[in-house]
């Protein structure tokens, strides 16, 4: 299975559009692995995890073929990681589209793409799959093992995911846009044994939020996590892990995260990253 990280930005993208704060302007002098495009994830050409606002740029930047893709598995409904209003172009008249797309998402993500584009699913030749954390999903040769993650917790109107996700009995971890799991994810993922992990890291070093474990993870709480996942057994001390989701906020420089990182043996994500699972 082969992972590619097509963005590794919290919701206002690295530079955020409007900021003048210093890792903004730097990231903006230097390019590179310091540009952040919002978090998304290409799975061997065929699968998605997550389209967001920069989906367009992305797809022309990293040679995507969207023809290809037969599944789009959302964390949740939240707009740096849901765009509907791309989606409705797959209709007639807009595009030749000439097979249906699965999307795989809670009932807040399928709500807001029939809301927002005023489409049916019919319509944009879309298959939607209702899915809650606990579930398993086989479809084709994928496996799809949705768990619950800690975000979305000022309304609890949500409940968003994070996902294993599984081919030829190889398994990655995405686990973005959570703070630290509530019991029942933790005792789920003990059922599993990972062969790459990716963890959410929003908060950065910043060391105002560098510990913080509610709805995003700082830092150190990212480490912490990782050492929970090896405690459990779902990840050996030879299990490659990765930090990703970045907020400006958090002093999100690439040089940086992975000054902090590496003596923890962990990898700092970057777009166009690819991850052989």
């Amino acid at each position: 299975m082969i992972v590619k990280i097509l963005g590794s930005a919290a919701a206002e993208a690295v530079p955020a559009l409007w900021c003048e704060c210093a890792t903004c302007r730097v990231a903006r002098k230097n390019g590179g692995k310091d540009i952040r495009r919002r978090t998304s994830y290409l799975i061997d050409d065929d699968s998605m995890v997550d389209f967001g606002p920069d989906a367009f740029c992305q797809m022309i930047d990293f040679r995507i073929d969207l023809s290809r893709i037969k599944r789009i598995l959302f964390t949740h409904s939240h707009s740096d990681h849901l765009n509907p209003v791309d989606m409705q172009w797959r209709q007639q008249g807009f595009s030749v589209v000439s097979s249906n797309i699965k999307i795989f998402g809670n009932n807040l993500v399928m709500e807001k793409i029939e809301t927002l584009t005023k489409e049916s699913f019919a319509t944009m030749m879309i298959e939607p799959r209702r899915i809650r954390a606990g579930s398993k999903i086989v479809d084709d040769d994928i496996e799809i093992y949705p768990l619950e993650a800690a975000h979305c917790l000022k309304t609890k109107d949500e409940q968003a995911l994070n996902y294993v996700i599984g081919r030829n009995s190889r398994y990655i971890l995405i686990a973005n846009d959570t703070g630290w799991w509530p019991e029942k994810s933790w005792r789920r993922i003990r059922n599993f044994k990972l062969n790459a992990a990716v963890i959410e890291c929003t908060s950065g070093i910043n060391p105002l939020y560098i510990n913080g474990r509610k709805g995003h993870l700082g830092a150190n709480a990212s480490v912490e996590f990782r050492s929970k996942l090896r405690e459990l057994g779902a990840l050996t001390a030879e299990t490659p892990v990765y930090v990703n989701h970045f907020s400006h906020n958090g002093k999100v420089l690439h040089k940086d995260l992975c000054k902090f990182f590496k003596p923890h043996g962990i990898h700092v994500a970057y777009d166009g990253l690819t991850i052989t699972v």
